[in-house]
């Protein structure tokens, strides 16, 4: 009677959690690759975005002028590098945890659409030459699939 329902009930939630998360555990490779590409966007973007004035300003102490292009010194690109790698290692894990799990649940197929999303994002400004925040587009990408939930 009433007690085989509710283990028919439970065994069928079971089986629907068990397809679920086996449906998940496929994103998990993919969350890797666009992980990735995240960090690739990041470091083509971001980089610029915080060497640029730096750059700006040593041309000008330089040469006592700043032209629309310029030939970097790659003191300045390794200085840049640097400067994230330090940022994310000393304050990276509060923005990863904030942004990882206080705006709403990932899972890896949201994450996968969300760091797609921000990776696809970044690298084509970065191909128009738009300087934008890799941190607000998975911010965006996170919205996005919070939103849909």
């Amino acid at each position: 009677g009433e007690h085989d329902s509710s283990v028919s009930r439970r065994h069928s939630v079971d089986e629907h959690d068990f397809n679920v998360s086996r449906a998940e555990r496929r994103f998990r490779p993919l969350m890797i690759v666009a992980s990735a590409a995240v960090a690739f966007g990041h470091g083509s973007n971001d980089v610029a975005n915080a060497i640029g004035p730096f750059a700006a300003v040593v041309e000008f102490a330089q040469q006592g002028t700043v032209g629309e292009r310029t030939n970097l010194p790659f003191w300045i690109l390794l200085m840049g590098g640097v400067g994230i790698v330090i940022g994310l290692f000393t304050l990276g894990y509060k923005v990863v945890e904030t942004v990882g799990s206080k705006i709403t649940r990932l899972t890896f197929s949201k994450g996968f659409a969300a760091q797609l999303g921000a990776s696809t994002s970044v690298i084509v400004a970065t191909l128009f030459g738009f300087p934008i925040s890799t941190t607000s587009c998975i911010v965006g990408g996170i919205t996005g699939v919070g939103l849909v939930r």
